[in-house]
């Protein structure tokens, strides 16, 4: 029995592994879709305004959600950006960032638009050199024109970007003992349940497990038993083929396994409760009946009633059976207890009204 429900409650935390990978996918996407329709209007409104570089004070609404936007020459150097109101960064260089290099090459990604043409976009996790913050960088080429400087020369932008903070990976909330990760198609870790492994380790690397290699190079959904941060856990694989890359949802195996045992004590604690409960109506009925209970015996008289109570037996026995595969837990416990006082006291009753006869 026991068996039994291990083996119900690791299909049901399997499944749970596929949800939640699931979840953060869709929840990922529609982050970004919100994200690049914010970009598109934040830059239109940026290129109407014209506000000299470094000027924090007439962001528009739309940058409430969002870390910072900012336009960098060919060098990589910012020449304008607007922030979160009470958060002024400094412009800097950001030559050395992957999303600044694929934009200014057009390495892009594609998703698609509301309306009008799709959204090519460079983007890259990373943590801000001005914040510590960890964040979404999100970069187009953006050609269209001068920026005015502090001091009102012109100033050519060759990339606009956004930094935005997407609570479907950085703030997501999981039940204890699982986790996940998204990964790009080499294995290095670009989200992360635990905020001190992001942009820290390469997870195929840190699990050798050839299977997932291979799941996340075909850009195919599967699972495996992997050792990682010292424990067995089960993984399960959910490619994300918008960007190349994918998504990990793990849980330890040590969890469910404590949970199994907790499982057992209780279903212990039950028995014995259940054993006191059984042998004291024994004791006050049976045995302390002044027929000493000889109606227990078996008698040919009663092969009517025995046939009967077997099959009243099969009964009971298939519908228990349900009940474990179907049943809630509570449910469970309660009918688990009742049934066979319901046996018992069927069985009492049957007999005795036979030997009455």
């Amino acid at each position: 029995l026991d068996l039994f429900v291990f083996k119900k409650l690791e299909v049901k935390a399997d499944e749970q592994l596929k949800n939640i990978a699931a979840k953060i996918h869709t929840s990922f996407l529609k982050d970004l879709d919100a994200t690049l329709a914010t970009f598109a209007s934040v830059s239109k409104e940026a290129r109407r305004s014209q506000q000299a570089y470094g000027s924090h004070n007439e962001a528009p609404a739309e940058m409430a959600e969002h870390t910072n936007f900012f336009w960098a020459d060919e060098n990589g150097e910012q020449i304008f950006k607007w922030t979160q109101k009470d958060e002024g960064t400094p412009l800097i260089s950001v030559r050395d960032r992957a999303y600044f290099r694929d934009a200014l090459a057009g390495r892009y990604a594609f998703r698609p638009a509301l309306s009008g043409p799709a959204h090519r976009f460079a983007l890259e996790s990373v943590r801000s050199w001005t914040t510590g913050r960890d964040e979404v960088n999100i970069a187009m080429e953006d050609r269209g024109g001068t920026v005015l400087g502090d001091k009102g020369q012109e100033l050519r932008a060759a990339v606009a970007a956004l930094s935005t903070h997407m609570r479907s990976v950085h703030e997501a909330v999981l039940p204890p003992g699982f986790g996940f990760a998204v990964i790009d198609a080499a294995g290095k870790v670009l989200f992360h349940s635990d905020r001190r492994r992001m942009l820290q380790e390469n997870f195929l690397e840190e699990v050798e497990s050839q299977k997932l290699r291979a799941l996340a190079s075909a850009e195919r959904a599967g699972s495996d038993q992997v050792h990682y941060k010292g424990h067995r856990h089960k993984v399960y694989l959910e490619p994300v083929p918008e960007l190349s890359w994918s998504v990990l949802a793990f849980r330890e195996m040590a969890v469910l396994r404590a949970t199994n045992v907790q499982i057992v004590t209780t279903a212990l604690v039950c028995l014995v409760f259940y054993a006191a409960l059984f042998f004291f109506l024994f004791s006050s009925v049976y045995v302390a009946s002044s027929t000493r209970a000889r109606w227990l015996w078996p008698m040919a008289s009663r092969r009517g009633a025995y046939l009967q109570l077997a099959v009243f037996y099969v009964g009971c026995l298939i519908a228990h059976i349900e009940l474990l595969r179907e049943g809630d837990p509570v449910f469970l416990l309660v009918t688990g207890m009742l049934i066979p006082l319901l046996v018992l006291f069927v069985s009492y009753i049957k007999v005795r009204s036979v030997e009455k006869l």
